[in-house]
């Protein structure tokens, strides 16, 4: 079993947890890593260590093998297992540990999962096994999740909404059972008929969620 450390960091104001490592991002916008995360050689750090060239960071990102942050002029960089282009890729395959590198196509994100980002303006970029993004159909979007190639996404107004390979967030709802029959009679004597069987609802892509009070 690895043994437990304490990170000697101060001014932290949030930290990421990836497969097998973590960054911290700190209150002078610089971030530092541990555990198996490379910044271009698959060195495992022990302590935690500065990310070259990040000093302007506002928020701070783990996904798998891989990290990400967010500059405050909107710029995206990852490093670890990343491409050359900087795109996060679908887990499978040879590991890299690449040197911090602009993610093509990506910008102001505030939320990463394994296949899709949120932007600041809530809409929401998607990739497949590549890990070339492209904008997708979500739109006022404020949380996203995945699963393989699927991207949900939570709404403003509390719908959930899937985009991507494999949305199969919004499975088919089962049916409720159907109440009892009362037992009144009618005028004649007759037991009053009880409500008909609800149908199976089809699969839905979108959900409707309880509005919070």
């Amino acid at each position: 079993h690895a043994t437990p450390v304490t990170p000697a960091l101060t001014g932290v104001l949030d930290v990421a947890l990836g497969a097998a490592h973590a960054c911290a991002l700190l209150d002078d916008g610089s971030v530092a890593c541990w555990g198996d995360i490379g910044f271009g050689k698959g060195d495992h750090l022990a302590l935690p260590t500065g990310v070259p060239g990040i000093n302007d960071a506002k928020h701070v990102f783990a996904v798998g093998a891989a990290s990400c942050a967010t500059m405050s002029n909107g710029a995206f960089v990852c490093w670890g297992d990343i491409d050359e282009k900087g795109h996060l890729r679908l887990s499978g395959g040879a590991r890299d540990h690449r040197v911090p590198t602009p993610g093509e196509g990506l910008g102001y994100v505030v939320a990463l999962t394994e296949a899709g980002a949120l932007r600041e303006d809530g809409d929401v970029d998607v990739w497949g096994s590549n890990g070339v993004p492209k904008h997708s159909a979500l739109t006022r979007i404020t949380e996203i999740a995945a699963a393989g190639e699927g991207v949900c996404g939570l709404t403003k107004d509390g719908d959930v909404v899937c985009a991507g390979g494999a949305p199969h967030c919004a499975a088919a709802v089962p049916a409720r059972p159907a109440p009892k029959a009362p037992k009144a009679r009618g005028k004649k004597g007759k037991k009053a008929k009880g409500p008909a069987k609800l149908p199976e609802p089809a699969a839905i892509e979108t959900l409707a969620l309880p509005k919070a009070r």
